[in-house]
């Protein structure tokens, strides 16, 4: 039981990282190509989880290039849906709307979670879980249609981009508990995101012609250094001990506490507030996901 708690306490700290690496990224977005901050915080987040994965191995007296040589098929599809697909929805999708957006869309990740894993046999509901599942999409489509009532057609395209993001994150959530207990948290997070690196790499190549690294300043990144090393280094290895310890979807419930953390994030570096629209859909997708943890059989 001491152990249940220690990993959920870490998924809190995680849940605050990522609350605040929203309108953080914002503001080193205004500054770099969103590409090319991507770009540059894997390349940090790999050099974290590669130290700590050699660390691991070399723990357990295994040898560092064993999971891939085992489990390459995998590694690279989960990189693929995690840190190509999803990423890049997330940082595009920045750029296009409110924090508290991606912040509340990222919530509907639960959701997502526990469909795919009654779908596999992970994890089965009863008819409340499916009530409190339609309850929670009515708020995500309130949040992602409202866009365009209160921002604009853009911020409905940010919105949309976000929600896919969060399904490719459920679906690797869900899949991602294929290789858990058998190679250990950092060292198969550091494969994937080496899997995605050179995806990254030519994806930043088109905004590298226009991009100035004299221009940018100490706060900005020092901001991407924040985003590469803990949002998507060390809270990654945090996630996927909590999928392991506690199950895909007992983890990905704690994504219900990340529009709190976001929108106190938001309010205090960039002053946002939060709106009529937001407040009615976030509480449609809070609500309909508790009913829905009701109805799951364990």
């Amino acid at each position: 039981m001491l152990r249940r708690y220690r990993y959920a306490l870490a998924l809190l700290f995680a849940v605050a990282v990522w609350g605040a690496n929203v309108p953080i990224l914002k503001i080193a977005l205004r500054e770099v190509p969103t590409s090319v901050a991507n770009a540059f915080r894997f390349s940090l987040s790999a050099v974290t989880l590669g130290v700590l994965g050699w660390t691991e191995m070399r723990r357990l007296g295994r040898p560092f290039l064993q999971p891939w040589r085992e489990h390459k098929a995998w590694l690279i599809a989960l990189g693929v849906l995690a840190y190509v697909l999803y990423q890049e929805a997330f940082i595009l999708g920045i750029t296009r709307t409110s924090s508290l957006s991606v912040g509340l869309i990222n919530a509907t990740s639960p959701l997502w979670t526990a469909l795919l894993a009654h779908a596999t046999n992970t994890q089965r509901m009863r008819r409340a879980g499916w009530v409190g599942l339609l309850v929670s999409f009515a708020g995500a489509l309130v949040v992602v249609v409202g866009g365009r009532m209160g921002h604009g057609e853009d911020t409905l395209t940010g919105n949309l981009i976000v929600l896919f993001g969060s399904v490719m994150w459920s679906a690797f959530t869900v899949l991602s508990r294929r290789l858990t207990g058998k190679v250990p948290a950092a060292t198969v997070t550091f494969y994937e995101i080496l899997v995605a690196l050179p995806v990254l790499y030519l994806l930043a190549v088109p905004d590298l012609a226009g991009f100035h690294v004299a221009s940018v300043s100490g706060a900005t990144w020092a901001a991407l250094v924040f985003s590469g090393v803990l949002s998507v280094g060390l809270t990654l290895v945090i996630w996927n001990l909590g999928v392991e310890h506690l199950g895909p979807t007992a983890t990905g419930a704690y994504s219900n506490l990340i529009p709190l953390a976001t929108a106190v994030a938001a309010y205090v570096l960039l002053g946002d507030l939060v709106s009529p629209v937001q407040l009615v859909g976030g509480a449609l997708i809070l609500g309909g996901l508790v009913g829905m943890r009701r109805g799951l059989v364990r």
